[in-house]
């Protein structure tokens, strides 16, 4: 047993934050805490390498028990329990490789041996190469990668990650839980993580999850099951895909003869509308009723035209309806010969 709580109580000063803790994590598990802000999260994972101290109950950490915990045994503890944090942490006036150095030196590495542990860890976390760079040329996810390598260096039997992905995209979030899988499957380190993203929880398979609310620590893994056995979400959508094109629908029924009945209703009811009316009349039939349709309608087409053509011949013509009596007076356009008269009409305004 890596971690084992009974009836633990964490306070900040006189302010009690959580309460009656019963917690216990073995070697190769992955254990997530989630619950609001101000819930306790940290405090809880403080506590497991004394940097908060337990106000009260049991609590033994890598067999030490931590509310008899000396300083001189302190850093043995701590060596064993490799913490990664949300805002990373590095030592941005130096490079990569100097951060990890730093790391092994403290801890009495020989040098001959330094190289090549940090050749190997960054290459285990996808950044080899990058030794020589500066925290400040590499990205969010970069850098948190860097700080995972520091916290696997000494090769550590708990991985204590406080919200490691809290400054980072989701898609960047999501690799870095991925690696911290990949690090419990090949080595067997124990990894416990805070989170606000319940969608991790699916990605990471056989995981337990403790909820932080009312100054409680609670196992609420069963209440997560569905998620926590669901195959990744990538996964799953392709297994769904292959079974919709290569698997036909099956019914199934119940066996009582009511049943059977009511879902062959809705088997029917599911069946699929034919291309084409079974009462149908022949081709034949259905071409001469075409041809008919066509003849009457040209003749509608011509009894039209017939009433257009009537309408023109009836109309009077333009100079019919003018009156032919003269006027008093009737000038020719000047300068034309021949043209069409134009009349011009007096008034005499006595008659009105």
């Amino acid at each position: 047993m890596l971690i084992e709580y009974n009836k633990v109580s964490l306070n900040h000063g006189n302010n009690p934050i959580l309460k009656d803790i019963d917690f216990k994590m073995d070697e190769g598990e992955f254990i997530f805490i989630i619950g609001s802000v101000g819930t306790g999260k940290t405090s809880f994972l403080k506590s497991i390498y004394n940097e908060l101290e337990i106000a009260d109950g049991k609590a033994m950490v890598l067999g030490y028990d931590m509310s008899k915990m000396s300083h001189k045994k302190l850093p043995y503890l701590r060596r064993q329990c490799g913490i990664v944090f949300q805002d990373f942490k590095l030592l941005t006036d130096r490079t990569v490789y100097d951060n990890l150095a730093f790391v092994l030196k403290a801890t009495d590495w020989k040098k001959e041996n330094i190289d090549a542990r940090i050749s190997e860890v960054l290459k285990s976390v996808g950044m080899e190469g990058k030794q020589n760079m500066r925290p400040h040329e590499l990205s969010g996810g970069e850098q948190q990668r860097i700080a995972i390598a520091r916290a696997i260096l000494n090769k550590p039997k708990i991985i204590i990650a406080d919200e490691p992905t809290g400054n980072l995209d989701a898609t960047t979030g999501l690799s870095i839980v991925k690696l911290l899988q990949e690090i419990v499957k090949n080595s067997g380190t124990s990894v416990i993580m805070s989170t606000h993203n319940l969608r991790f929880l699916q990605e990471v398979e056989n995981c337990k999850v403790f909820s932080c609310e009312k100054s409680e620590l609670i196992d609420v893994s069963h209440k997560y099951t569905q998620l926590i056995h669901k195959k990744p979400a990538a996964e799953e959508k392709a297994e769904t895909k292959a079974e919709e094109e290569e698997t036909p629908i099956v019914y199934e029924t119940s066996g009582t003869a009511k049943d059977i009945d009511k879902e062959l209703e809705m088997m029917k009811m599911e069946e699929i509308e034919p291309a084409y009316d079974v009462n149908e009349k022949p081709e034949a039939e259905s071409t001469e009723a075409n041809v008919a349709t066509e003849a009457e309608n040209a003749e509608a087409d011509d009894n039209e035209q017939a009433d257009a053509e009537e309408i023109v011949i009836n109309t009077p013509k333009e100079d019919e309806e003018k009156p032919q009596t003269s006027t008093a007076t009737e000038e020719k356009p000047e300068g034309k010969q021949g043209g069409k008269p134009s009349e011009t009409i007096r008034f005499d305004m006595d008659d009105y």
